[in-house]
């Protein structure tokens, strides 16, 4: 079974950082509240979200679609969270999540989760 949040809740539930990979190193925390196109901190806004979930044997894909927009430079683009769950969706079966900015209908991976 696949429990829904509203709307309202998923929009305010974008994740603020994302984490790269560094090889060796560790990872590098990367704000998503900060615009990817002109650095500007804090300025970037949801505009609209979209929700999609697939069904594979016991898995479950979810696809969280977060157009957002920069208040500074005016750009638009989409961040997009892939996560992958085990039998049912609730954190503690959530097996990654995947971070990617969207442009041109081209996904260009930022980081996980």
């Amino acid at each position: 079974m696949v429990s829904q949040m509203p709307q309202e809740e998923q929009t305010k539930n974008m994740p603020s950082k994302v984490y790269a990979p560094l090889g060796t190193r560790g990872r590098e925390a990367i704000s998503i509240k900060e615009c990817l196109k002109c650095g500007g901190e804090n300025t970037v806004e949801v505009v609209d979200f979209s929700s999609n979930d697939e069904t594979s044997g016991e898995n479950i894909l979810e696809t969280l679609d977060y157009t957002v927009k920069c208040t500074k430079c005016e750009e638009t683009y989409v961040v997009r969270v892939r996560s992958m769950y085990l039998e049912d969706k609730k954190e503690e079966n959530r097996l990654v999540s995947t971070v990617f900015i969207v442009e041109n209908n081209q996904e260009y991976w930022l980081g996980v989760l």
